[in-house]
């Protein structure tokens, strides 16, 4: 990675879209031809950007048909796990040039909390902005 995947206000820089939203379908089932999960989602917050309220997101990892679970790990972070439905979370993610969105490597998903959400605006408001080509979503409202 370019960015230093531990500060926070570098990530916050580089992703496109951070929103509050509830998980309500998950497909984690990967194979090696598609080393992707995917999720419904229902936005409940925009943070940064503005989608629609109902997306479908992909994230890298989920579970291999033996049950092991794949996720990214760099040297200094390990990713914060597959979200789960019904749960509510922070979620950080990249418009892709097709459209889609791909949640972040290690802060796809944050557990929700009012001390987390707290802790992400003043992420956005002090963020370091993080010049790559961007891309619009296919979800996006503004």
């Amino acid at each position: 990675m370019a960015l230093d995947e531990t500060d926070l206000y570098q990530y916050v820089g580089a992703v496109d879209y951070i929103f509050v939203g509830v998980v309500q379908e998950a497909n984690t089932n990967i194979t090696e031809d598609n080393d992707k999960s995917t999720y419904k989602i229902e936005v409940t917050d925009n943070l940064k950007g503005e989608l629609a309220d109902e997306i479908e997101c992909s994230k890298h990892g989920g579970i291999l048909k033996d049950g092991t679970m794949l996720l990214y790990e760099s040297d200094n972070l390990q990713d914060v796990g597959l979200p789960e439905v019904g749960s509510t979370y922070i979620f950080m993610a990249y418009a892709q040039p097709d459209g889609s969105l791909l949640l972040s490597e290690f802060w796809g998903n944050v557990e929700f909390s009012e001390e987390e959400l707290n802790r992400f605006y003043n992420y956005i408001e002090n963020e370091i902005p993080y010049e790559r080509e961007r891309f619009s979503s296919e979800y996006d409202a503004s």
